[in-house]
């Protein structure tokens, strides 16, 4: 896998409908599981961008969208999601992998925090996680709490 093929783009209006869009398909992998409309779309974006330590990198391989990973920081931690894997052309290829561990790097130069995320219980990628270097802390009724290993 050439992985110099990857290629990050920040979440802007000319791509935000592709995550409404995959986010509607996935739902049930997600903490919301409403349709979600294209004005709420706007409206979270609007509020997202705000924050200046808040991105969303939309991932793509031979200009093929593969998916995103979003972080934001809640609770003195950054906190992973929207973690999207959409094209099944390229699963398991180690693609969203790589691209966990650039984001990584890019959020430890803006603050070096530790680094969560919470992920439903019905999701079957939480062993994605854990392969990646996470580590359950904390179990809820409806979901795990996982923090990435130093």
């Amino acid at each position: 896998m050439d992985y110099n093929k990857i290629i990050f783009e920040e979440l802007n209006y000319d791509n935000l409908d592709l995550i409404r869009v995959w986010k509607n398909s996935n739902k049930q992998f997600f903490f919301n599981q409403l349709e979600i409309e294209i004005q709420d779309q706007l409206n979270w974006f609007e509020k997202f961008k705000k924050i200046d330590t808040n991105t969303m990198l939309l991932i793509k391989f031979d200009d093929n969208y593969i998916g995103c990973i979003g972080a934001r920081i809640i609770n003195s931690n950054w906190d992973i999601f929207n973690v999207m894997n959409i094209n099944k052309d390229y699963s398991g290829k180690g693609i969203m992998s790589y691209s966990l561990i650039k984001l990584f790097q890019k959020l430890r130069l803006i603050r070096n925090i530790p680094i969560t995320a919470k992920v439903l219980k019905s999701n079957k990628n939480i062993n994605w996680y854990l392969k990646n270097n996470f580590e359950i802390i904390n179990s809820d009724n409806d979901y795990f709490l996982i923090r990435h290993k130093l």
